[in-house]
């Protein structure tokens, strides 16, 4: 959660949804409103927040080349 208040927050006011009194309590509104949704619908799921996003694509990558082979 830290994180991605600290990614969002880089930007302020870029994120309508969080531009509020306290955006980090919003932030985590609707993280608990959200995430249940995602994971329900999600095939794969990945924690992100100490990854750089090259390594998050390659495993990304790696795991959808390992189930086209097994399909």
């Amino acid at each position: 959660m830290d994180v991605q208040f600290a990614r969002t927050n880089r930007s302020k006011g870029t994120r309508p949804m969080i531009v509020t009194n306290n955006p980090k309590e919003t932030l985590e509104q609707l993280n608990s409103e959200r995430e249940p949704l995602y994971e329900k619908i999600a095939d794969l799921i990945y924690p992100t927040d100490e990854l750089h996003p090259m390594q998050i694509a390659k495993q990304i990558l790696d795991d959808i080349l390992s189930r086209s082979t097994t399909d």
